[in-house]
């Protein structure tokens, strides 16, 4: 199907009997309005009425008319995974999504249709506006319905829609984010600060290994954020939307991708840790082992305050590990002219997958005694100073382990 003009009270008749029983309840007439801004497909809500005068409404999902986006589609195959997903893996799913009512796809062209359930009254969360802490916990909950029931299950690299040609994709993006990072640089070089240049060049020399495939591997949803939440207005209930990006990979990605993009700041370095901590709860309590190197409390350590009052400096325990770590450790100090009372965490990568590899010890230089560079150099690891933290923050750094 190509556009909303074949969504015929015919066809729909032919295509819903068995979710709305249309034999006998015949769909005699049908308006659509189009919903949302999607980038990638066109989205209609459409009203539909029956023979006997009662209405409902559906939500249908169609090809880009745009033929970039349509192009985009295919070639990224956004739609066949959303497809696919309702068709062999939400049935399976804990993650509460609008139940399918009809999907078919030709994967060869892009034509494609899909007809979900109406969620309203739920609506959209706003990434722009960000979320409070409680919605933030609602989305976190639901998330871990969607992870857990495949987590660590070998059999997802035998689906070959949803775990595709990764090491292709992941090869391309390695190649392009330094190119768009430099043009980002170049666009707003007036606007960025100098901390925020020296972390993007740390990260975007080390991205293989951020790529890398860290801990046990599950469904992920590939772009978890509030604009593809839907949150109850009674309940607080939360469902979850646009599946086009599913694959499979580390579940706290999704989770620190949210937590990092869908809370405003000062809300985000109030609650993170707490909210990283309900999500590991919920996960040990849906079965998952979580391993002790991924809770985000268990990785928690002392750093030197200003006046050395806080232990011996999250700097120097880094450099004692230099021997049999990864290939980055990202400390999270503080934000950007924010100084936070309290040890910060430390997170350090999973060692039996980068025994030998060169480390990168990143540091706060306000929070650093003049000694550590010293004994990093030691150990042979390579120690970056920055005046504020660096623009990686306990949020990313999850995501990346696993």
């Amino acid at each position: 199907m190509e556009t909303v003009d074949a969504l015929t009270p015919e066809w729909l008749n032919a295509v819903l009997d068995d979710a709305w029983s249309t034999s006998e309840h015949p769909i005699t007439s049908v308006h659509a309005e189009q919903l949302g801004t999607g980038q990638m497909c066109d989205s209609y809500r459409v009203l539909a009425t029956r023979a006997d005068g009662s209405t409902a409404t559906f939500v249908a999902k169609l090809p880009a008319t745009d033929p970039n986006s349509r192009i985009a589609g295919l070639l990224m195959r956004a739609y066949e995974k959303e497809v696919r997903f309702y068709q062999e893996l939400a049935p399976d799913l804990g993650v509460r999504t609008p139940t399918a009512l009809h999907a078919e796809i030709d994967p060869s062209t892009g034509s494609f249709v899909l007809l979900l359930d109406d969620m309203a009254p739920a609506t959209q969360g706003d990434q722009l506006a960000g979320c409070d802490v409680e919605r933030a916990t609602a989305a976190l909950g639901e998330l871990v319905n969607l992870h857990a029931p495949r987590w660590g299950d070998p059999t997802l690299a035998d689906i070959e829609w949803l775990f595709g040609d990764r090491g292709a994709g992941r090869d391309m993006l390695i190649q392009l984010l330094p190119t768009l990072w430099g043009g980002c640089v170049d666009r707003y070089v007036d606007r960025l600060d100098d901390h925020v240049r020296a972390a993007g060049e740390v990260l975007f020399s080390r991205l293989p290994s951020l790529f890398a495939d860290h801990g046990p591997q599950t469904v992920v949803h590939g772009d978890y954020r509030l604009d593809n939440v839907l949150f109850h207005p009674e309940d607080g209930s939360v469902a979850v939307l646009d599946w086009q990006t599913c694959t499979v990979g580390s579940g706290p990605a999704d989770a620190a991708y949210f937590v990092g993009a869908g809370l405003l700041v000062d809300v985000r370095r109030a609650h993170e840790s707490e909210l990283f901590d309900h999500y590991l709860r919920a996960l040990g309590a849906a079965g998952v082992d979580v391993m002790p190197s991924t809770h985000s409390t268990s990785t928690r350590s002392t750093c030197s305050t200003p006046d050395g009052s806080e232990g011996e400096g999250a700097a120097r325990q880094l450099a004692r590990t230099a021997g049999d770590a990864g290939s980055l450790h990202l400390v999270d100090q503080s934000d950007v002219g924010h100084e936070r009372p309290g040890p910060s965490p430390v997170v350090r990568p999973n060692r039996s997958e980068h025994v030998g590899r060169p480390l990168t010890v990143v540091a706060d230089r306000r929070r650093i005694d003049h000694d550590v560079a010293d004994e990093v150099a030691g150990q042979g690891v390579t120690l970056v100073e920055l005046d504020t933290v660096l623009a990686v923050d306990a949020s990313e750094a999850l995501g990346r382990l696993g």
